[in-house]
């Protein structure tokens, strides 16, 4: 960390959970600045890069006596975009992911400028269309996951019947996690970018 490049109005300080909070415009840890769970970290992550959500409770969602593990993994889903539609959240990466596209300008122009022999590159183009359609996507395969293991697991509790207090507690679970599903969209990470 000695030898960092500060950020736009950064103070650039040395350590790195200072550097965090002042890339995140914070001065103190009380100030719109969430540190998640590292469950939460480990699934944002995983929705990020594409991970198979599904290869983690796929076997788990129809065992009747331990729906724990799928009702959480849900819920960790749908913690990620609660997370996304915090507008402290929003307001801070909203200006990262701009600045980043206006690097890319700078280095698209810069090479343009000195290499007029060769063929122009467009890295701002392809970066404003791959951003939307990589949030999009993180959507669309984060609420097929929990739609499509709700209705697993509402199927699987069908069968232990009404009068099993786990299936009765599992339904009002599952009716819960289908409504916060809505939080799951693609326009709360896409409002505001350049």
């Amino acid at each position: 960390m000695t030898n960092t490049t500060p950020l736009s109005g950064s103070l650039n300080p040395r350590v790195p959970v200072h550097r965090l909070m002042e890339s995140l415009r914070s001065r103190r840890n009380t100030e719109n600045f969430l540190i998640l769970l590292q469950v939460i970290n480990q699934m944002k992550s995983t929705i990020w890069q594409y991970g198979n959500i599904e290869s983690n409770i796929a076997d788990l969602v129809a065992d009747v006596a331990h729906p724990n593990i799928p009702l959480n993994t849900m819920r960790n889903v749908i913690a990620v975009w609660r997370y996304y539609s915090d507008p402290v959240v929003h307001r801070n990466m909203v200006p990262g992911a701009n600045a980043f596209c206006a690097v890319l300008g700078q280095i698209q122009n810069s090479y343009n400028a000195i290499n007029l022999s060769r063929d122009v590159i467009d890295l701002v183009g392809p970066w404003d269309e791959w951003i939307r359609d990589h949030f999009r996507e993180m959507a669309i395969d984060s609420l097929a996951f929990v739609n499509t293991n709700i209705a697993a697991m509402r199927t699987a509790h069908q069968v232990a019947g009404p009068t099993n207090p786990i299936t009765r507690q599992v339904a009002e679970h599952l009716i819960r996690l289908a409504r916060d599903a809505s939080y799951i969209d693609a326009n709360t990470l896409i409002n505001g970018l350049d």
